[in-house]
């Protein structure tokens, strides 16, 4: 098996083969939506009852919706394998604090960062902001808060310079009364252990605005657990080309001049954003083996002049079937399978669906793949 792609549905997707057995290889580029990872997964801002009037197209409908529930459990399974417990649910309505201090549904959330589940269990709370730190506004994040009724107080501290105790003991020392310490997610999960510690309450990370540390450190865990169930990860290599011999994906040609056999092949290269597919002056395409899009035909159709308004590009992408195998010239690949951001008929950002078309279309190919 090839995964192609190292973003959050190409890792989950080829650890679950991993765990049956599969010998599985991963190649990555090195570049993915992790890397603006606010620590929470979405699965529909309308919530569970949003999904069932969605189009025949779109990823959950091909998908199936009464799978989903049953992939949080698999999707915690996962990650907790890897050292990364998540808390949420797909029925319980948890809400992540973004850098801006609004708030947005979260379906799956890594235990160290903040929900507004999580701080309105508590009664007095310290948003610490960091000198000269522009990527995390802690008025901002309080705002949200205290709106709610808890007491939330702003503090600012000087920056760890390479001294994390320290830093706790200040923080422990503006922190006073408080039960709960909110802390910009700029730390390794070992310095938040080593502030708990030394401030002797709960503290939970909030998401900054830059390149995300959690979320790198989410795929180097995946990464190394797919290696540790025998799976191969290339980094920093990109597929530049998959063979199709008949009706079937052979081989995958990289960048550097390597070649990769496998019986079946799994495109989770993303959006626009991640190369999995490319817009040019013909139209939309999928790069790899010429997989059919949909995209609409006038340049002037695809994109609104509101900038916050519907952007039709967003549901822009491959066309699967119910197996989610691609087409290439009106015949169905029946060896590959497209997954995530790369899948026609969502739009992640304005349904606040990414993370969750990501993750059950992962699981949804291992399962059609394992039962093949």
């Amino acid at each position: 098996m090839i995964v192609v792609g190292g973003g959050v549905a190409g890792l989950v997707g080829a650890i679950a083969l991993a765990e049956e057995g599969r010998s599985v290889a991963l190649i990555s580029s090195g570049r993915s939506s992790l890397d603006y990872f606010s620590g929470s997964f979405e699965l529909f801002a309308e919530g569970l009852q949003g999904l069932c009037g969605l189009s025949a197209n779109h990823p959950y409908t091909i998908i199936g919706t009464e799978r989903i529930v049953g992939y949080t459990e698999r999707v915690k399974e996962i990650f907790a394998s890897a050292g990364i417990p998540l808390k949420g649910s797909a029925e319980e309505c948890r809400w992540r604090i973004t850098p801006l201090g609004a708030l947005k549904r979260a379906w799956l959330t890594l235990e160290e960062c903040a929900t507004l589940t999580d701080v309105a269990e508590y009664h007095k709370v310290c948003v610490v902001g960091i000198e000269d730190y522009l990527d995390f506004n802690a008025e901002f994040v309080a705002r949200p808060f205290r709106k709610v009724g808890v007491e939330c107080r702003v503090v600012s501290a000087p920056q760890p310079k390479n001294n994390i105790a320290d830093f706790a003991q200040r923080v422990r020392t503006m922190a006073e009364d408080a039960d709960l310490v909110l802390l910009p997610a700029m730390f390794t999960k070992s310095e938040l252990q080593t502030i708990r510690e030394v401030v002797g309450i709960r503290a939970q990370f909030v998401p900054t605005v830059s390149v995300s540390n959690i979320g790198r450190r989410v795929q180097k865990a995946l990464g190394e657990r797919l290696e540790a169930l025998g799976g191969v990860v290339v980094d920093n290599e990109r597929v530049v080309a998959l063979d199709v011999e008949n009706g079937v994906v052979m081989r995958a040609h990289t960048a550097k001049g390597a070649t990769y056999e496998a019986r079946n092949f799994v495109l989770a290269t993303g959006s626009f954003f991640g190369g999995g597919i490319v817009a040019t002056h013909e139209g939309v395409c999928e790069p790899l083996v010429g997989a059919e899009v949909f995209a609409l035909d006038k340049r002037n159709e695809w994109t609104r002049e509101h900038i916050l308004a519907e952007q039709p590009f967003e549901k822009f992408g491959v066309v699967v079937n119910e197996c989610l195998h691609p087409s290439i010239d009106g015949a169905t690949v029946d060896n590959l399978y497209a997954v995530g951001a790369i899948l026609a008929g969502s739009d992640g950002v304005r349904e606040g669906s990414g993370g969750g078309v990501a993750l059950c279309s992962a699981l949804r190919a291992a399962e059609l793949i394992l039962n093949k």
